[in-house]
């Protein structure tokens, strides 16, 4: 009895397993098929369709900004409104600061001396521009009329170009005479505001003319060396105390204008050793002599200064123009 008892327990038990996996059966294959129906959902995002964009609508252009201003890296420049004093003139693009010195004993000289600087910045170099007398490399006309003609502020007078035939001559990018000078060193304002001067022999023209010069002057001579400091030869047969003109450059759209004078009154004028510790005192990395004497003037907001006490017709010179 106990025997028969014990079986059919074991067969209930075996039924009981039997159902509990075929019912294991069954719902796994139900939820593999849930599964493998179940969509893939991707999160894309929402597409205009291309029906919605009108075929003949044109695309809409991305507004122009104005130009941006070169920054001011020397602080001079206003920021649009014209500035001038007795002693400055300043603008968005160009600023001019002038001043007379005189000396009873200059500490290079030794002797008494009086000059004129203008201490000119620009933001770009086609700002610091050369003017001819009446428009050509030949006429002469007064130091007043030729600055007032192209409406300078400050002016320089130049290397007199009209007095040779020879020497290279560019002025605001054009080419006047490719003919070079054997007995001048050149003195070359690069495009990129760098002012280059070359010594009689060191240079060909058509060379120069390659690094797309803005001015080129040939009087001289070039008053430092190539690194900036002094001299103590020069490629000139002027070496006497002189009345002077110099272009000076210290960077790239920072330069001056200076006029040395000598009279029998105020000024002993320089020599040209005496000038080449002068424009490198005043820090010059590099200067350049303009045709002297009687020919040196320089132009102030309306009057001329002169460095001698007689004058003369100029041809040509480099100049700050007035804002119109």
């Amino acid at each position: 009895m106990k025997e028969n008892t014990v079986r059919k327990t074991f067969l209930w038990g075996v039924v009981v397993l039997g159902v509990i996996a075929l019912w294991a059966v069954i719902i796994a294959s139900l939820l593999s098929k849930k599964t493998d129906d179940a969509p893939v959902v991707v999160n894309l995002p929402t597409l205009t369709p291309v029906a919605t964009l009108a075929a003949t609508e044109p695309p809409t252009e991305a507004p122009q900004s104005e130009p941006t201003p070169l920054p001011d890296r020397f602080g001079v420049f206003t920021d649009g409104e014209v500035v001038a004093t007795e002693n400055e003139y300043r603008t968005k693009d160009v600023a001019v600061f002038f001043s007379m010195v005189q000396e009873d004993r200059n500490q290079i000289t030794g002797r008494r001396l009086t000059y004129y600087i203008a201490d000119v910045y620009v933001r770009q170099t086609e700002d610091l521009r050369c003017g001819l007398a009446n428009g050509n490399l030949h006429d002469r006309i007064s130091m007043r009329e030729i600055s007032q003609s192209h409406n300078a502020i400050v002016a320089l007078s130049g290397d007199f170009a009209a007095w040779r035939r020879t020497g290279l001559c560019v002025r605001n990018g054009e080419v006047f005479r490719e003919v070079s000078d054997r007995k001048r060193d050149v003195g070359v304002l690069l495009s990129d505001g760098r002012l280059i001067t070359y010594e009689v022999g060191a240079y060909d023209a058509q060379d120069l003319l390659a690094l797309n010069p803005w001015h080129a002057w040939s009087f001289g001579p070039a008053l430092l060396t190539e690194d900036g400091q002094s001299k103590e030869r020069f490629n000139s047969n002027v070496n006497s105390t002189s009345a002077r003109a110099v272009f000076g450059y210290y960077e790239p759209g920072h330069y001056c204008l200076i006029i040395v004078c000598r009279d029998i009154f105020r000024s002993e004028g320089m020599h040209l050793k005496e000038l080449s510790r002068f424009v490198r005192q005043l820090g010059c990395k590099a200067a350049y002599n303009m045709d002297g004497g009687r020919t040196a003037h320089l132009y102030w907001n309306g009057e001329v200064y002169a460095s001698s006490n007689g004058s003369r017709p100029v041809n040509d010179i480099i100049y700050i123009g007035g804002q119109m």
